[in-house]
């Protein structure tokens, strides 16, 4: 489980957006999720989960960047989802989005 649907997404933020956009280029019919589904609109669900990484690693590193503690960014995050989807994102989640995308902008040296 992950707040922006695959593992993959926090390990290599960067190959997993440049996925997205190599499948969108292809304009399939419909998509077999990784998560057990069937999408028949799956330009509406790359576009979403490219944008909804965008956002997150973003607010995630900015967050970071200022210095504020990880349960403060779990929080910002937290709120943030649940008024953007109207769904609450456990702490479980929350936690393992957020150590993991800092671990990889520390591992890219965007963070100290």
């Amino acid at each position: 489980r992950c707040l922006v649907g695959s593992e993959m997404c926090i390990r290599d933020r960067d190959t997993y957006l440049s996925t997205i956009e190599s499948l969108q280029k292809l304009r399939p019919d419909m998509l077999l999720y990784s998560h057990g589904y069937m999408e028949r609109e799956p330009g509406w669900l790359m576009a979403r989960a490219s944008e909804t990484a965008r956002v997150y690693s973003g607010m995630i590193l900015d967050a970071a960047r200022k210095g504020r503690l990880v349960k403060d960014i779990m929080r910002l995050v937290g709120d943030d989802f649940h008024s953007r989807f109207g769904q609450r994102l456990t702490s479980a989640d929350l936690e393992m989005a957020v150590a993991g995308y800092i671990f990889y902008f520390t591992s890219q040296g965007m963070l100290p």
